[in-house]
């Protein structure tokens, strides 16, 4: 199963499916988010995690790159925000 989270960029980010959490995300105020970029945007992975998020959640993210910042964070933002969250922070680190 694949999800498109962004049939209107440029480019379609594909969101693999993963496995289903053994963790209730709803149980929590604020969620964290960690992951790499890859060519400037973040795995696949990272965009189905997305898709779990329980609405009225504060969510931070932190990119981390070997090679340059990523390019993604509106594309997440209006994710976030399509899930009825807000996106408390956005940290874009290189290593």
């Amino acid at each position: 199963m694949r999800i498109y989270l962004y049939p209107n960029s440029q480019l379609s980010y594909i969101a693999h499916q993963i496995k289903p959490l053994d963790v209730e995300l709803s149980k929590y105020e604020k969620i964290t988010m960690l992951a790499p970029v890859w060519a400037n945007n973040p795995p696949p992975a990272f965009n189905a995690m997305l898709e779990y998020l329980p609405a009225g959640k504060s969510i931070s993210i932190i990119m981390v790159s070997a090679s340059g910042k990523s390019n993604c964070k509106d594309r997440i933002e209006s994710v976030i925000k399509s899930k009825g969250c807000t996106l408390e922070s956005f940290e874009d680190i290189k290593v």
